[in-house]
């Protein structure tokens, strides 16, 4: 085993110490690879960063990639000494959110413009091979001007790119601002020249839903033999880019079930709706973004929820399942422009609960003892080129802990517990902006 393990990480190594060689060999050579293009011959394009940040929570979090990935604070666990257990600090360094990729261009393909891309960071797959490479893009985009086609492993729709917060944490706003790339075909039309439709249907990957395992898989999705759908309207002129769009999906908890020694196949699916309206304005002086989003089922994106199951019906051999409801939005404000950048995050999240007609037996996802959560997260950005940025943050985010009841849905007595978390991090890019 120990022997297996050697030669699957050397492997890694030589694939990464590949990948960053050619990279790095392509990146030497930029004017040429633009006049290539132009050209229509094959052409290539190096861009990434470096980037670590330091970090500071007041109390334990429920996090991952070493705290890279951390949402809110754990809830109080007293000890017999009637101690908070949870109320401790921690801190940490990271730089494994650093990145690579290259665009690959090649002479016009059916009349359109093809653009290939491939990006990776070091954040692993798990805390358990975090330093590993990951891949985070691969995908390629057919363009016609009017009619634009991506097929591969990208941000999901609700992502949204145009929307990102500038902050430099590897959530980028989340759990508020939602957080997931699938493998997907996606179609951009433009209506006219300002409004664009854009249409997805794509499988989870490493951002995947919660099954009764109480773990992610993307193949609870996969299982259910039904991409996800989302199809959005997109408003862009001058200073104004807007938007609404909706989402749908369906997940297959369980494939069979053992009763004693018999077993039956499971056929019913969480089916799960998402609605989604945004807005980002910004000139010389602002830069205003803020989204709105109620989701059924919305753990895939790190945000709050998932569904209940019923009692196992034993005279239809099934169970029955209901997603649960949250409403989510979120605000941020920046200075654009000049050396010293202030701004401001403040996001809200709301557990709606579900809406059930049968008796719930468990519920699967996240947060079910989580009423709301919201964060106040100010930020300095300093940029000295271009090219570098330092970054030092305070977030101050609480979540509402109590008792969750099975009966009427709601979360009840709950009370606030709050982190707050220091950050000061560097940005070293080359070739591309902030996502």
């Amino acid at each position: 085993m120990k022997l297996n393990i050697n030669i699957n990480i050397k492997t890694q190594q030589m694939r990464l110490l590949c990948f960053g060689l050619i990279a790095l060999s392509l990146g030497q050579n930029l004017t040429a690879q633009t006049e290539q293009k132009s050209t229509k011959d094959f052409g290539f394009e190096a861009y990434g960063w470096v980037s670590g940040q330091y970090f500071y929570d007041t109390r334990q979090t429920g996090y991952s990639r070493e705290g890279l990935l951390s949402y809110y604070g754990l809830p109080k666990s007293l000890d017999e000494n009637g101690k908070d257990i949870n109320a401790r600090p921690t801190s940490n360094f990271n730089l494994s959110t650093s990145r690579i990729g290259m665009k690959i261009y090649s002479p016009d393909v059916f009349g359109a413009k093809i653009v290939g891309q491939i990006e990776g960071d070091f954040t692993g797959q798990s805390d358990a091979n975090i330093h590993l490479f990951r891949l985070r893009q691969a995908n390629i985009t057919l363009d016609w001007g009017n009619t634009k086609l991506l097929i591969g492993h990208a941000w999901s729709a609700l992502f949204l790119p145009e929307m990102v917060p500038s902050m430099q944490d590897l959530h980028t706003g989340g759990p508020f601002h939602p957080f997931s790339r699938t493998n997907q075909v996606r179609l951009d039309q433009k209506l006219c020249s300002d409004l664009k439709l854009v249409a997805t249907a794509g499988f989870q990957r490493d951002y995947s839903s919660y099954g009764v395992n109480s773990a992610r898989s993307p193949f609870n999705q996969i299982n259910s033999n039904i991409p996800e759908f989302n199809l959005q309207l997109h408003y862009k002129k001058d200073n104004l880019f807007a938007g609404l769009g909706g989402e749908y999906k369906a997940v297959r908890p369980r494939t069979d079930y053992t009763l004693g020694t018999k077993k039956y196949a499971q056929d019913n699916l969480v089916h799960s709706f998402a609605a989604t309206a945004f807005a980002n304005y910004k000139n010389d002086f602002l830069d205003i973004k803020l989204q709105g989003l109620w989701g059924q089922n919305m753990n895939d994106y790190m945000m709050l929820g998932g569904f209940v199951e019923s009692i196992f019906d034993s005279i239809n051999n099934e169970f029955t399942y209901t997603p649960t409801q949250i409403a989510s939005c979120w605000i941020d404000i920046a200075y654009p422009k000049g050396v010293f950048r202030p701004a401001l995050f403040l996001g809200y999240q709301k557990n709606l609960g579900y809406n059930s007609y049968f008796a719930v037996e468990n519920f699967y996802g996240v947060g079910k003892d989580i009423d709301n959560i919201f964060r106040i997260a100010p930020r300095l950005e300093i940029y000295p080129n271009k090219a570098l940025s330092f970054i030092a943050g305070v977030e101050y985010t609480a979540a509402a802990y109590g008792l969750w009841e099975a009966n009427t849905a709601k979360v009840v007595n709950s009370e606030y517990v709050g982190n707050f978390r220091l950050s000061l991090a560097f940005c070293y890019k080359f070739n591309t902006g902030r996502i």
